[in-house]
């Protein structure tokens, strides 16, 4: 998840140097004192935020991905069954809807305006699927979750990045039956820890 920057009112700051806020919620309340001439839009309450500011409220296409990232080192995750059955159990569909339809689904890594293929392209290998989901994770040694360690996701600590792990916490009780806690953690130490392999 990237983290968020504004830039603050330039006759505020001569000196015209970038202001980083990790939380959209923040940067969308510096928004409304005036303490920033632009902030990206609290997109877990997307339908609140265009209700509120209307005509100022503006929605741009930009590439980018949000993806898991799996440490491939650690077991289960170093096995190619669990890491599809992950990708199998969650529907972009409803987590876009979820998201306030911010983001537009995809199984692709790279977005089809900068080269990458369609945004279905992989469905039938990564796609939504819960029976393909529940089988390989059966062949992975793991039938209806029987024996898979607690996963722990770690996530920026604010309203977007919680919703987005919370949905995905719950698509993997519902569709695998495997139990995944979710870590609120800051930009920096978030960094340092992905860095870390953690």
């Amino acid at each position: 998840m990237a983290t968020t920057h504004t830039e603050e009112p330039r006759q505020n700051r001569p000196d015209q140097h970038r202001h980083f806020i990790d939380k959209d919620d923040v940067a969308d309340n510096a928004y409304r004192t005036d303490e920033l001439d632009e902030a990206y839009a609290d997109v877990a309450n997307l339908a609140a935020v265009k209700s509120e500011f209307g005509d100022e409220y503006f929605q741009q296409a930009s590439p980018g991905t949000r993806a898991l990232l799996l440490n491939l080192k650690r077991s289960p995750l170093d096995k190619l069954e669990v890491r599809l059955a992950l990708s199998q159990a969650i529907d972009r569909d409803q987590l876009s809807v979820v998201l306030g339809g911010a983001y537009q689904p995809t199984t692709t890594w790279l977005p089809e305006g900068t080269g990458g293929s369609s945004p279905d392209a992989f469905q039938d290998q990564i796609g939504f699927n819960p029976t393909k989901a529940k089988d390989n994770l059966s062949k992975a040694g793991f039938p209806n979750g029987e024996g898979f360690p607690k996963l722990t996701m770690i996530a920026l600590d604010s309203p977007e990045a919680q919703t987005q792990a919370q949905f995905l916490q719950n698509s993997f009780k519902t569709v695998l039956n495997i139990d995944v806690g979710i870590e609120a953690l800051d930009s920096p130490t978030r960094s340092e820890r992905t860095g870390n392999g953690d």
